[in-house]
Formats: structure tokens, sequence, C-alpha cells
């Protein structure tokens, strides 16, 4: 059995300035099929291809039937046709993830079903010799149903848990991307904050500072004072009175300087925390990042493996009705 390839491309696209998801297909190798048009579009508007919209992947009958060039088949006023590649445009990213899987699905569907079509169904003239199979043999297709469905409801348990998974992963990597961006947030603010602080503390600071100024004049008037002492009296008491008066205000600075040397290192203090939060909060992210992607690909997994599994407990059911075309499962 020769087997049917395809290539999808899938990526992030911004239509009419809203973000899409596009999923491009193409059959790259038939296999066994007839043909690499396997897909079906309908026509909307006649007189303008762009309308076009894409109808389903191809049945048993599609491959012989519908025809792959759109103008013959506008010319006989049908309304479907055949394409060897088809454009998928998607809403939301989950949608997109889980179509991806559904188009690989309906294709193993096609290219299964032409091959027991083919190879098991098609005839131009078969001869049976009745009576057939002895009920021992139907009975052994019973069982085998009866295993496939068991198999099928596994799969889908399996499925479901995945999928439970997969969504509380994203729940949390999304929380935890949040939580980043506040603690970078927090971070940058505190370096803000400190910033404005240190710029007022160094323009007033002991040694190069304002504050060294006010000490230079503080000492160069009190120098001044001692040399005219008794030259004149009344201006020499209007300025002890003011040096009495700024050497309050200079103390008063002095200790203001000191808790600001404090509030400074406690600032230090703050925006490294905020450093080791940002840290911290990067490697959560990074770890539920991690761990979405593993569920993701879990729940991809689960999710081909139930539709593997729902073919078939269908293929097994088929081939009980081969033989008895009006058996119930459910009786």
């Amino acid at each position: 059995m020769a087997d049917t390839k395809t290539v999808q491309t899938r990526n992030a696209e911004t239509i009419n300035e809203v973000e899409k998801f596009v999923i491009v297909i193409q059959v790259t190798d038939k296999g066994d099929l007839p043909t690499s048009a396997i897909f079906v579009m309908q026509i909307n508007d006649v007189n303008d291809p762009k309308e076009d919209t894409f109808a389903r992947v191809a049945t048993i009958a599609d491959l012989t039937e519908l025809l792959e060039d759109r103008a013959a088949v506008v010319l006989v006023q049908g309304t479907l046709y055949r394409v060897i590649s088809c454009r998928f445009i998607y809403d939301n990213l989950d949608t997109g993830v889980a179509a991806q899987d559904v188009l690989k699905s309906r294709i193993d569907e096609l290219v299964e079903d032409w091959h027991t079509y083919s190879t098991g169904f098609v005839a131009t003239s078969e001869e049976t010799i009745h009576p057939r199979v002895d009920s021992s043999a139907f009975q052994a297709l019973v069982d085998n149903y009866q295993t496939a469905l068991t198999s099928e409801a596994t799969a889908k348990e399996t499925r479901d848990s995945a999928l439970t998974d997969y969504t509380t992963a994203k729940t949390d990597a999304d929380a935890k991307a949040t939580a980043l961006t506040t603690a970078q947030t927090q971070r940058d603010k505190c370096y803000q904050f400190k910033g404005y602080f240190q710029v007022l503390y160094d323009a007033m600071k002991s040694g190069t500072g304002f504050y060294q100024d006010a000490e230079t004049l503080r000492a160069a008037t009190e120098t001044y004072r001692a040399a005219t002492t008794g030259t004149n009296p009344a201006a020499e008491s209007i300025l002890i009175a003011a040096q009495t008066v700024f050497g309050t205000k200079q103390a008063n600075a002095n200790t203001a300087l000191s808790t600001a040397a404090t509030n400074l290192g406690t600032f230090t203090t703050e925006c490294n925390n905020k450093d080791v939060a940002v840290t911290s909060a990067q490697s959560d992210l990074a770890t539920a990042q991690t761990t979405l992607s593993q569920k993701r690909t879990a729940y991809e997994d689960a999710q081909a493996a139930y539709v593997v599994a729902q073919a078939a407990s269908d293929a097994a059911l088929a081939a009980i009705k081969t033989l008895k075309p009006d058996y119930d499962p459910a009786a």
C-alpha cells in the first residue's frame, strides 16, 4: 500500500487588523488514491473564485464524480469541484490546534476508505456461493466489535482527561504570565521612585552636595564675624541671631540627610527584592509553559488515538453489517 502524503503549513496572520490562525494543507503524494485533488470546494459566486469555500474532504464518490477544473464545472452549472490544496482560517488558537488533527483524521478516513473500496469492495461482478460463513464467524465479528467499543471508550476517557489537563495548564500559564508582568511593573516603579529620591539625596548630601556648601558658608560667616567683632555691635548681633537660626536648621538638615541615607538603603533592599520576584516569576512562567507544551502534546496524541479508536469501532460494526445488515448493536 503506497502512502498518501500531505504537508500542513500553520502560522498566525493579521487579517483586517485581527489576529487569525491559518492552516494551509496540500497533498504532495497521492499514494494509492486516484488523484491528489481531495479537497471539495463550494462555488458561491461563479464570477469570483475568491468567494469559494471549503465543503469537505472528498468522499469515495467525490473522487470519481467531481471535476478538478472549476471553469468546466461552471460551464455545466455545477457547484462543487476538487483541489489539491486548501487554506483554513480560524479565529482562535485552540480551534486551530484542534482543527489540524481533525483535517488529518478526515484524510486518514478517506485513504483507508479508498483502500477498502478499491481492494475489498469495488467489483464489476462477484459470484458468491451460499450459505456463507457459519455462526462462529459472525460471533467473532461481534466480539471484535465489542472489544473495539471498549477501546474507543477508554480512548475517549483518556482524551477528555488530557483536555482537562491541557485547559488547566493553559490557565496556569496565563496566570504566570500576568504575574510576571505585574512583578516587572512593580520592579520598574521601585527603581523609578528610587531614582527620584537618589537625585534629591545626591544634591543635598555631605561632601559634594548642597549641605557641604552650606557648611562652607557657615564657616565663612563665623570667620567674618570673629574678624569684625566690635566694629559694628548692632550688625554683629543680627549676624549672631541669624547664625543661631541657621545652625538649628543645619542640624535638622543633617538629621534629615541621615534619615534619607537610611531610606535609600531601604529602597535598595526593596528593589533588590523586586528583582528576585521578577526572576522567580520568570522561572515560574518557564515551568508553566513547559508543562503547557507537554499537556498540549498529550492532548493532541490522545485526540489522534481517539479518532483511530472510533474508526476501528466503525469498521468493526461495518464488518458485522456485511454479514447481517439489520444488526442493531443496541439490541
